[in-house]
Formats: C-alpha cells, structure tokens, sequence
C-alpha cells in the first residue's frame, strides 16, 4: 500500500484487499457511496474524512496495523457516519 521513494513515504489509495472491502460494507449499510480511501504515514492512530462534495477517508498507517478487522469496521463506519449525517457540511456552516 505505501511505497518507498527516496527515504520519503507517501500516501497511497487502497484500491483493493480486507480495507476496501470493509469500507464497502460500511458504506452497503449507511447507504452511502464508498469513498476513495487512502492510507498515510503517521505516528498516531487517526482516521478522518475530508471533503463535503467528494469526501475522502484517510486512515493513518499505525491504525490499520494495530486493529483488528472489526475494529478497524467500527472506526471506518464512525467516519462514513460523518458523510452520512453531513456532519462536515454542518461543520462548515458553523465555522
């Protein structure tokens, strides 16, 4: 998923494998279309969307590495749960 360049790791999109396939699912469920999902480098356990129009779901290295499928179900369907109920949208407003 991430490759190597010149000692620089770089954010890669998932485009198939247990990930995508659980955010399939996640979104089969919430009735919301699958987002381009990518993986990035970083220290801590984190995932987020961003996007209102065309949102993304980044999920950071360290917590597809340490959480288990159903974990990793959970957090991936939280975050489509913010597209679904257009959280962001709302978020953008009150800002």
């Amino acid at each position: 998923m991430l490759q190597r360049t010149r000692f620089k790791l770089t954010t890669q999109q998932v485009q198939d494998g247990e990930i995508h396939d659980l955010v399939g699912d996640c979104a089969r469920i919430l009735h919301v279309d699958p987002p381009p999902t990518y993986i990035e480098p970083a220290l801590q356990v984190n995932a987020r969307i961003q996007g209102i129009a065309a949102p993304v779901l980044i999920l950071n290295r360290r917590l597809v590495e340490e959480m288990e499928p159903e974990e990793l179900r959970f957090v991936i369907g939280h975050e489509l749960a913010h597209v679904r109920c257009n959280h962001l949208f709302m978020r953008g407003i009150v800002e």
